[in-house]
């Protein structure tokens, strides 16, 4: 009995140090939750104190080279390498593939590395700036803007971070985001198209970025995208760039961009381009191979609209190297390629507000993902296709 009064007296002692050491840890936590929210209160006053038109914060691609990025890539797993693929069924997407249109996607980035044959392969070329003029000097390099739209000698896409007609990637983002949407593709077979579009070097300002991506936004939509992907972003608002979007917005064009890589709530802080109030816009956040938010993506109950493979995502580096990157960068272009199948396998011409709502009306349930999106909708390239084709039998039957 004296031994069970000993443990019953040990068992209570401990128990209270227990809560007392719980009921410390949560007065620390509630301090750097109050901190948290003090330093956004600040950031919120600073921002209300400029410009509303041109607030302050960098503009970054979305996406981080991962730790596990190996250069003998025949290590890997199989599994890991097609795991974002896979997770959107991509397989059976392109067994449902009859394309009825081309459709081009304006990639705004970093640029393109234009020695990778396979992505050449998927060029969007300009034709008024091809073949020869009156003088018989071709017209990709006479110095001349052919088909006066502003820019001379713009065959193959245009880099606004230069100025020049050659958006070659010195980065490596945008190439890896390129050959995202086309992987697993043929291009004799999907009527897809890439249009590669420079916005992003390092030694450029924020004004001078979004300067960049509100033209090349213009740009794309003149040049006849109907999807353009945006793996970037910063919490700098724009009129500008808010403008742009509209204008495509007017065009019937999407606007598929990154949610951002902050592990931040968007419904608080808007990240832009994302979080502009215009509803051609998806917000994509990152997700991992668990269907589960990858902890630095970005969310938001009412600003987050699709979660997408996002984590250790395999694609092409520079110099026809592979790399692994994170983020929600990689998200974006898993939707932007999906976007695209729908678009050009559509029996009906859509438009994007047709594009947005079948993406995310067909794209699977996660209860993992609820809290941190509109509907807690993973993509599934499979059911968007699938779904699309059994409404056009319907109507038809009709």
């Amino acid at each position: 009995m004296h031994n069970a009064k000993v443990w019953r007296d040990g068992s209570i002692v401990f128990l209270g140090i227990s809560l007392l050491i719980l009921d410390y840890l949560h007065s620390i936590q509630k301090i750097f939750q109050d901190y948290a929210s003090f330093i956004n209160e600040l950031e919120e006053i600073r921002d209300r104190r400029t410009d509303h038109r041109e607030r302050r914060t960098m503009r970054r691609i979305n996406a981080v080279e991962d730790s596990t990025n190996l250069r003998n890539l025949l290590k890997l797993p199989k599994a890991k390498k097609a795991w974002g693929n896979e997770s959107i069924e991509l397989g059976r997407a392109l067994s449902k593939i009859n394309p009825q249109r081309k459709v081009i996607v304006a990639i705004i980035d970093t640029g393109m590395d234009y020695d990778n044959q396979n992505l050449k392969k998927f060029l969007s070329y300009n034709s008024g700036e091809m073949g020869l003029d009156k003088n018989g000097v071709e017209k990709s390099k006479n110095g001349i803007d052919d088909d006066m739209n502003g820019y001379i000698d713009d065959y193959r896409g245009w880099d606004f971070a230069d100025n020049d007609p050659l958006p070659e990637d010195t980065n490596s983002h945008g190439t890896h985001i390129a050959g995202i949407i086309i992987d697993q593709l043929d291009p004799q077979k999907h009527e897809i198209e890439i249009l590669p579009l420079k916005f992003f070097k390092e030694e450029n300002s924020t004004e001078q970025s979004i300067k960049n991506t509100a033209s090349a936004i213009r740009y794309a939509v003149d040049m006849g995208a109907k999807i353009i992907n945006y793996s970037a972003g910063g919490y700098a608002f724009s009129y500008e760039e808010e403008e742009a979007i509209k204008y495509a917005k007017n065009q019937g064009v999407l606007f598929v961009a990154a949610a951002g890589n902050h592990s931040s709530n968007n419904d608080r802080r808007p990240y832009y381009p994302a979080g502009y109030k215009q509803d051609n816009i998806l917000s994509i956040g990152s997700m991992s191979k668990e269907s589960r938010k990858i902890a630095s993506s970005n969310y938001g109950r009412s600003s987050i609209d699709l979660f997408a493979p996002g984590a250790d995502i395999l694609s092409f580096g520079l110099n026809g190297k592979t790399k692994s990157l994170t983020g929600t960068s990689q998200a974006t272009a898993f939707v932007s390629k999906t976007a695209a199948l729908l678009y050009s396998n559509s029996i009906v011409e859509m438009d994007y507000q047709e594009i947005k709502a079948q993406l995310i009306k067909s794209s699977d349930k996660e209860e993992k993902l609820l809290p941190y999106s509109k509907e807690g909708r993973r993509l599934n390239a499979y059911h968007v296709l699938q779904d699309n084709l059994e409404s056009a039998a319907l109507g038809a039957a009709r």
